[in-house]
């Protein structure tokens, strides 16, 4: 089971949960969590091609086109998403540290973390361009 579209979707899901909890005890607690998980999110993914919606490829006078989402994960890939996500959570334990630690903070780095993540992984040119409006 390929569980490549986790690396985009857990920090989305989680930036749409720290953004509510805005003040709270447990934030520190739900950040260094939230930190260990992101190194871990790399390691998920299989090699090859991963098609949203089940469409696949599609030819067309020959010429294969993608039709659909399509997140390719190779080593080079990896390393680059593993490496990102290296410094986000150095980015997110080290947020720790201060005193009024806002939950809209972990929201926008946790945004950025999944918008470059996709952008990285994205073979399409209509997900680069609604990742990288993300990132801005």
């Amino acid at each position: 089971m390929n569980l490549l579209p986790l690396i985009v979707v857990i920090p989305l899901l989680m930036a749409i949960v720290f953004s509510y909890i805005y003040r709270s005890k447990y934030i520190r607690f739900l950040t260094l969590l939230m930190a260990l998980v992101l190194l871990v999110l790399p390691l998920l993914g299989l090699y090859g091609p991963y098609f949203f919606g089940g469409h696949g490829v599609v030819y067309i006078e020959g010429m294969p086109f993608v039709s659909g989402i399509l997140y390719t994960l190779n080593p080079l890939k990896e390393t680059l998403i593993f490496t990102l996500m290296l410094i986000g959570a150095l980015v997110l334990i080290i947020s720790t540290r201060e005193e009024r630690l806002s939950g809209t903070f972990i929201a926008l780095v946790l945004m950025g973390l999944a918008s470059v993540s996709a952008v990285i992984l994205t073979e399409d040119l209509f997900n680069l361009y609604v990742f990288y409006e993300i990132a801005a």
